[in-house]
């Protein structure tokens, strides 16, 4: 039975088979191994450090143990709709007094723009209490004597300057 081998097969093959001589006339299979022998323990360790790279691999953003032991057993989270400013209790903004009575200083859309009255700092005054020093409006006086069991967070923030808008947002994530 014949078989037909194209004349680019058979010269490839050819010149394959006479690499393969000349490597194999360079140097011995003893002396490759001694040669290369040096490079077999290092793909050893590289493997083994894969293998506990991949053990050790951890979501950045999983939980992780406190810095410290946790004392809170428990949180309560007031949202008070409907309660009084924070503004007015527990969060000055002395900018505001700069800007009293001034148009708002930012670029908003038309429609909040138009709606927006100028700008009014409170009207109470506000003192810091406690160790912590944390400030709060002297409509609380009697809340100030607890201020170091407080804890009072000041860098939420929300894409609304609307405030339906905004406490969906701070209530739900929903920020459309």
């Amino acid at each position: 039975m014949q078989q037909r081998v194209s004349l680019y097969r058979l010269t490839l093959m050819n010149q394959i088979k006479r690499k393969h001589e000349n490597l194999s006339s360079m140097i011995s299979r003893r002396e490759l191994l001694r040669k290369t022998s040096a490079g077999f323990p290092s793909l050893a360790l590289t493997a083994l450090l894969a293998q506990e790279s991949i053990a050790t691999k951890v979501n950045p953003l999983a939980a992780k143990r406190p810095h410290h032991a946790p004392r809170a057993k428990s949180v309560i989270f007031l949202f008070m709709g409907g309660g009084p400013s924070q503004v007015d209790l527990f969060d000055p903004k002395p900018k505001l007094a700069e800007f009293e009575n001034k148009k708002i200083p930012i670029t908003l859309p038309r429609i909040t723009r138009d709606a927006t009255p100028n700008c009014r700092p409170s009207p109470y005054t506000f003192q810091k209490h406690g160790e912590s020093g944390i400030v709060i409006s002297d409509l609380l006086p009697h809340l100030a004597k607890c201020a170091d069991d407080l804890c009072v967070i000041r860098s939420m923030h929300c894409d609304h300057i609307e405030h339906s808008a905004a406490i969906r947002q701070l209530t739900t994530g929903d920020g459309v």
